[in-house]
C-alpha cells in the first residue's frame, strides 16, 4: 500500500489542461506455454547450469532456456537444491522472523511489475483465510487457501548459497518469495538461515 502526503502542488504543476477522455491501446497478455513433459526435458545440462550459478538472478534465465515451468524447475532440481515444504512451515519463518526481527526481502508482482519490501516485520494478523503483515511501512495480505505448493529453494552464488521461500498458486503462478536481506556482494544472513533451517526441521 502507498500512503500519499500533500500532493497538491505536484498535481497543479503536472494536470493538463486538456481533460478530454484520451485512446488507451493496450496488449494482450501472451498465453503461458504448456508445460512439457519431463522427459523432453535437458536434466542434467539444467541441473549443471543451476549448479553453476554465479549469481542467483542467472535462474531466470537458465528456467527460460530449459523450457521450464518455475515449478517444474524446482521439481527437477538438482539434489539439496530445492525442497517442498507445507504452509506451516511459511508461517513459522515468518512468525521467528517477526519474533526475532530477523530482517527479510518480500517479493510478489504480476506480469506489470515486481513490488519488494525490505527490512523488519513485526505485526502479524491471521484472520479466516488470510495471513497478513501490519506494519507501518509495509502490508502483506496472504490468501492461504489459494496457496498450492511452498518450496525451500536454494541458488549458488559467488557470495555463497541464497535460500529463498517459494509460494505458488495452483497454476504454478509465483504468489510471493521471501529472501533474507542481503545486498550483491555480502553473505546471507546467517540468523536468515536459521530461522528456515530450523522452521523446515520442526
Amino acid at each position: 500500500k502507498l500512503y500519499f502526503g500533500e500532493n497538491d502542488e505536484l498535481v497543479a504543476e503536472f494536470t493538463k489542461a486538456d481533460q478530454n477522455a484520451f485512446a488507451v491501446s493496450t496488449e494482450p497478455v501472451a498465453p503461458k506455454n504448456a508445460e512439457l513433459p519431463d522427459a523432453e526435458i535437458e536434466v542434467e545440462p539444467f541441473q549443471a547450469a543451476w549448479n553453476n550459478m554465479q549469481d542467483s538472478h542467472e535462474f531466470f534465465g537458465i528456467v527460460r532456456k530449459y523450457k521450464l515451468t518455475r515449478t517444474q524447475a524446482l521439481r527437477l532440481a538438482p539434489e539439496g537444491r530445492s525442497k517442498q515444504v507445507d504452509l506451516e512451515t511459511f508461517r513459522a519463518v515468518m512468525d521467528a522472523c517477526a519474533a526475532q526481527q530477523v530482517p527479510v526481502m518480500v517479493f510478489t508482482g504480476n506480469t506489470g511489475c515486481i513490488q519488494i519490501h525490505t527490512g523488519n516485520i513485526t505485526k502479524i494478523v491471521n484472520m479466516d483465510q488470510w495471513f497478513n503483515v501490519l506494519d507501518p511501512e509495509f502490508n502483506l495480505h496472504l490468501r492461504v487457501d489459494a496457496v498450492a505448493s511452498v518450496w525451500h529453494v536454494v541458488k549458488p552464488s559467488t557470495d555463497g548459497d541464497v535460500n529463498s521461500l517459494e509460494l505458488f498458486d495452483a497454476d504454478g503462478e509465483m504468489i510471493v518469495q521471501i529472501f533474507g536481506k542481503r545486498k550483491p556482494g555480502v553473505p546471507e544472513l546467517d540468523t536468515w538461515r536459521t530461522v528456515l533451517s530450523d522452521a523446515i526441521a520442526r
